[in-house]
């Protein structure tokens, strides 16, 4: 009787016992190697873990009676980014976020009172540095790690390159959260005498992880292994190009301060991210952490810019556009779906605003249907970020800002020619309401965001349409026929809400002196002629052509 089988299911069993011992669930596994040049440190990371990066700062716009506006945010949103040096999940539900101790929290600043990046930074330089004691650095601690404070509970063990440890007990955190400050000595050679580096980092266990045992895992795979690297690997923290992905080579171009400020805050998000690239077009950076897929990323690069140009030519910017434009494609539709908002989380593409990126889902590029809905999606989103740029970040009425952007929606790029067909999402919805009398335009005139996008799917398509189609008619139509009333109403729009700062007087204006029960009619008989529609699709709006 051969016995190997046997033998060979007892050391398979041995292996199975040895890897996860009795009792083990989901406590976190550190025991991946990394090199992280932009915090100048060699470590382990969680095992099986991808990088979770960090969102920008949310901004919002703070206007004055002169009409006047400015970017505010956050404080504690700025301060942490300064300071973000990684976050890396794990399958088993673990995260891992690494922090370099720079400085503390500007002292006369509310973490949750808005300011501005300039009251920010003179916040941050009337704020001393400290000698960074155990008490200093758990008031930083508590910021960071957004809890009401943080108790010193100082380890006794140190480690050759990491000579002297500090935990937290968090107030107003869960239990599952364990940080630790730690000061890391400088790589051999280096000149003495110089300020003591600290780091942090924060453990964000599963829930049903032991955390006794997690705080043992730290101390035996996580702190022994960091090491500071040295000159030539610390110097690697420059971010370049991808130039497996890099479509063409961007010519240098005069850059204002603020562009240069917004492209460098962007790059470094991703400085210490080893699966994360990104290429830049002339207009935009894009982030990814794809593997493979260059069709797909190409393609991107070269549809973004011929769109841009197409969106230039039919609304030229009021305002000098300052900022880099971001595009972020995700490797999972996993991780998509966790850095959007949730609301959000069904989204194949969004434009966010408020964090000032376009996020993509990544799809399987061969396929045909699942490319051109993309492209499509991107031209949407793409619109709604080139808009908010081009007028200052003045917010238009909803019809107007969703019906170009489905406008677009429905653009083929083919090399440099853009051409915009009927969007082939809205116009079966859009033939079904004519032929049943119910395609008014007047409905979506006056809607507010949330009643245009709410009220269920049913009535969130039908406004989606109608805007579209109100927006088509005018463009494709309305614009190429002899002496017609209503082919400056868009431009007019554009005009007043430049002028008014106002949406609602925006459509007032734009509409001003217009028969709009005959535009009802004339705008319906269009839907339902196929003639009419057939002569639309062969009219080139400035938008199209070779650009």
């Amino acid at each position: 009787m051969n016995d190997s089988p046997r033998l060979l299911a007892l050391a398979a069993a041995l292996v199975l016992a040895w890897a996860a011992p009795a009792g083990a669930k989901n406590e976190p596994v550190l025991r991946k190697p990394a090199e992280l040049p932009g915090l100048g440190l060699k470590l382990k990371l969680l095992s099986e873990s991808r990088e979770a990066p960090l969102p920008p700062p949310n901004a919002w716009t703070r206007t004055y009676g002169n009409g006047r506006q400015e970017e505010v945010y956050l404080p504690r949103d700025l301060w942490v980014a300064e300071q973000f040096a990684g976050r890396w999940r794990d399958e088993r539900g673990n995260s891992l976020t690494l922090a370099q101790i720079r400085r503390p929290f500007p002292e006369k600043l509310s973490p949750e009172e808005r300011v501005t990046r300039a009251e920010y930074e003179a916040g941050a330089a009337a704020t001393a540095a400290p000698d960074w004691t155990p008490e200093a650095l758990a008031a930083w601690a508590a910021v960071f790690a957004d809890a009401k404070a943080a108790r010193l509970e100082p380890l006794r063990k140190t480690f050759y390159r990491v000579p002297q440890i500090i935990g937290f007990a968090l107030e107003g955190q869960p239990p599952t959260r364990l940080c630790y400050a730690f000061r890391v000595s400088p790589p051999s050679g280096a000149p003495a005498g110089g300020p003591a580096r600290w780091c942090f980092a924060m453990l964000d266990t599963a829930a049903d992880a032991d955390r006794n045992k997690v705080a043992a895992t730290l101390l035996q795979d996580f702190f022994p292994s960091i090491e500071p690297l040295r000159g030539a690997a610390a110097a690697a923290a420059e971010v370049g190009p991808s130039r497996k992905y890099q479509k063409t080579t961007v010519q240098p171009a005069e850059r204002s301060p603020e562009y240069l400020a917004s492209r460098e805050q962007v790059v470094n998000s991703i400085r210490n991210a080893k699966n994360w690239w990104f290429v830049e077009t002339e207009h935009y950076l894009i982030l990814s952490n794809l593997k493979g897929m260059t069709g797909m990323v190409k393609d991107l690069q070269a549809h973004i810019e011929v769109l841009r140009r197409g969106y230039e030519k039919l609304i030229p910017p009021r305002a000098p556009i300052t900022a880099v434009s971001v595009i972020r494609v995700f490797g999972s539709p996993e991780e998509y779906t966790a850095y959007v908002p949730a609301d959000s989380s069904w989204s194949s593409g969004i434009w966010m605003p408020g964090r000032k990126e376009l996020a993509i889902k990544p799809v399987d590029w061969e396929a045909g249907a699942a490319r051109e809905n993309t492209l499509s999606i991107m031209a949407h989103e793409a619109f709604h970020q080139y808009l908010e740029y081009a007028l200052g970040r003045i917010a238009p009425a909803t019809w107007f800002n969703e019906g170009h952007a489905d406008f677009f929606g429905g653009a083929r790029v083919e090399g440099r020619r853009l051409r915009i067909e009927e969007h082939p999402n809205r116009a079966p919805l859009v033939e079904r309401l004519a032929a049943a009398g119910e395609l008014d335009f007047r409905t979506v005139l006056r809607l507010t965001q949330e009643q245009f996008y709410g009220g269920g799917d049913a009535v969130r398509s039908r406004n989606y349409a109608v805007a579209w189609a109100l927006v088509y008619y005018l463009r494709k139509q309305a614009a190429f026929e002899s002496a017609s009333p209503y082919a400056g109403i868009l431009e007019r729009y554009v005009d007043a809400l430049w002028r008014e700062k106002d949406r609602d007087k925006a459509t007032t204006a734009a509409f001003e002196g217009v028969d709009q029960a005959a535009l009802q009619r004339d705008f319906t008989k269009f839907w339902r002629s196929p003639g009419q529609r057939s002569g639309a699709r062969r009219n080139e709006t400035p938008a199209e052509g070779r650009l």
